[in-house]
């Protein structure tokens, strides 16, 4: 009954002051919906990078080739084989798939009546358990086709919408380096790595756009898949081990003849890099929210100033001070708690109208965080204390003879 009469009041106060109390809100209510919808464009991006990264590949380093390492002062030509992958697999017991992949650049033409540059892989079919694919249409290239050595290929997105505006169908054809290739498959859109590139058999990249004929164009790498995170570190040692011995390479230049990758350490980086952008976004809110603190607490205390008269006559009436604390921190928490409440809901909203923008590449749709919900409402209830205790404490011993005399 006590605390439905403090707040019934506290109500009736705040009502007969509205236009100061809308303007004391807005600061909170802006803090909390800025918050909210920083960190939920920065949680997107970093949603999107999580999602590149299982692109990627889970628990995976990739050994980049260099077209030519140093052994002292003499520059030796290195070759990408296809068969390092095998041999990887088959001397490191750690190692539960090994993918080689070539990948290059040339000119390519659709159904559309030009040319462009796109990104080409040639690789295997295991590719698809440790990289995530989703097919819109059609299937991806099986043993049977890397063993043919067949024009057959599987588009990603952007090649789709690039070469043949968004309408490329089983069967067409895509020419690349002016030789035609088969679409057997259609990539989803999933705004990642895979989306910008031809796939297709490592064979017949082999057979129709790199090797001796071509002057060893494109670019050889090998993904590895570790068993556990733990070995990551022991697996990387032994790959530049079995690759220089397999290649003739000094140990000395074996780190100028290949780049190691690890994905995990970058991906653990990432997160980090995000989380620390997250927090400072959260700090810079919660310092936004102590200026509306200090803007309350600046209220409450005029509205005790303005109230002196009243304050003392309550008391002359009987008042206990504990009634004349809870009332005037009421009107503080309510305001703290109405601002907050919309500064959410205005946070949602805004975050829900921008994903529903149609966003450009590159772009993703924000993230709502629940857990900056929590920390939002765990700091309005800090923020309404320390915004309303001093104020009420100063009402509450407020002497009453003297306030009765006060005009």
């Amino acid at each position: 009954m006590f605390i439905k009469l403090v707040l019934r009041e506290a109500f009736k106060s705040l009502a007969s002051h509205w236009v100061r109390t809308t303007l004391t809100m807005f600061g909170i209510l802006w803090g909390i919906a800025t918050v909210i919808i920083l960190v939920a464009i920065v949680q997107g991006f970093h949603e999107q990078a999580k999602q590149s990264f299982r692109a990627l590949g889970a628990n995976t380093i990739r050994i980049e080739y260099q077209d030519t390492y140093k052994d002292g002062d003499a520059v030796y030509a290195l070759r990408g084989d296809p068969g390092d992958a095998k041999l990887i697999r088959e001397s490191i017991p750690y190692v539960s798939r090994v993918v080689p992949y070539i990948s290059m650049w040339t000119q390519m033409q659709g159904t559309l009546p030009f040319q462009q540059y796109g990104g080409v892989v040639g690789t295997t079919s295991e590719i698809t358990e440790i990289r995530e694919f989703e097919l819109e249409d059609g299937r991806f290239f099986n043993p049977v086709d890397e063993k043919l050595g067949a024009p057959l290929i599987v588009i990603g997105s952007w090649i789709n919408e690039r070469f043949f505006g968004n309408r490329a169908k089983i069967g067409d054809t895509l020419h690349i380096s002016g030789m035609p290739f088969e679409i057997i498959g259609i990539l989803r859109k999933k705004q990642n790595f895979n989306d910008h590139y031809v796939w297709m058999p490592v064979t017949t990249m082999q057979n129709y756009l790199v090797g001796p004929a071509r002057n060893w164009q494109g670019r050889f790498t090998l993904q590895v898949e570790v068993n556990h995170l733990n070995e990551v570190a022991q697996v990387k040692e032994e790959v530049k081990r079995v690759l220089a011995a397999r290649h003739g390479i000094p140990q000395g230049s074996v780190d100028t003849a290949f780049r190691i990758r690890d994905l995990v350490e970058e991906r653990q980086k990432t997160d980090l890099l995000f989380l620390g952008i997250i927090w400072i976004f959260r700090s810079i809110g919660i310092l936004t929210l102590l200026v509306g603190a200090i803007g309350v607490t600046n209220i409450m205390l005029v509205s005790v100033a303005e109230r002196t008269r009243e304050i003392g006559l309550r008391k002359a009436l009987g008042s206990t001070r504990r009634s004349i604390l809870f009332q005037f921190l009421a009107e503080a928490l309510t305001i703290t708690a109405i601002g907050g409440a919309l500064g959410i809901l205005l946070g949602i909203g805004i975050v829900k109208l921008i994903a529903k923008l149609p966003l450009g590449e590159g772009f993703t749709a924000p993230v709502i965080s629940p857990s900056s919900i929590w920390v939002a409402v765990i700091v309005l209830g800090v923020v309404g204390l320390v915004a309303g205790i001093y104020p009420a404490w100063r009402a509450a011993l407020v002497d009453p003879i003297v306030a009765l005399r006060t005009e």
